[in-house]
């Protein structure tokens, strides 16, 4: 039977399974997946992009934020990319109320769910790369469901095999996770994205 939904995902991992006790944990096993998932990949697919303005030199960034691909800097029509800092370089060169008090930024810093800037009074624009929306009843599908379910299949297989200590499937299932997360690590590459997938998804 073929899935495309939350719910079809859900009764596929139950009927590999095999098992009918499990049905109030499935949704766990997803989220799981999609935790690992997120540790792991990056794509040209999860790239987008947000426009804010950088009032008091700080910004909150967007809430699927996950890794930055550039940040530019919009001050009077004059554009240019901002510089990456430690958080340690920032303050060790700024004070918050030096930041605000400057016009215009040339690098950034991140710290927790915020950026912080060397200047105010801009606009910035920054690339990034989300995460992976979240299934759930409201939103029973997304992209990486529509173009890899198997990768949902099998990740999934992965935390539930775990969960009920069948040592022997979980290894199965991940190894068949993280075959297909290196295949789409191949397949970003070739169309030229980026070569970023950890470690993580490829080693037992």
């Amino acid at each position: 039977m073929p899935f495309s939904s939350y719910s079809e995902l859900q009764a596929s991992v139950m009927r590999w399974m095999a098992r009918d006790d499990l049905t109030d944990y499935v949704p766990d096993y997803i989220t799981l997946f999609e935790a690992f998932i997120n540790r792991v990949l990056l794509t040209h697919r999860m790239s987008t992009a947000h426009t804010f303005p950088a009032a008091d030199a700080v910004a909150e960034l967007p809430t699927d934020f996950l890794s930055v691909k550039s940040i530019i800097n919009d001050f009077s029509g004059n554009t240019a990319p901002l510089q990456f800092v430690t958080a340690e370089q920032y303050w060790r060169q700024f004070s918050f109320t030096e930041a605000a008090a400057r016009l215009t930024s040339t690098i950034y810093t991140i710290e927790g769910d915020f950026i912080y800037l060397d200047g105010s009074n801009s606009t910035i624009f920054i690339s990034y790369y989300q995460k992976v929306p979240p299934l759930t009843d409201a939103a029973p599908t997304n992209w990486l469901l529509a173009d890899h379910p198997d990768l949902y299949l099998f990740g999934s297989l992965t935390e539930s095999n775990a969960y009920v200590q069948d040592v022997q499937a979980a290894t199965l299932w991940k190894a068949r996770r993280d075959e297909l997360v290196r295949e789409m690590f191949l397949q970003n590459f070739r169309s030229g994205g980026p070569m970023a997938v950890s470690a993580e998804g490829a080693t037992p």
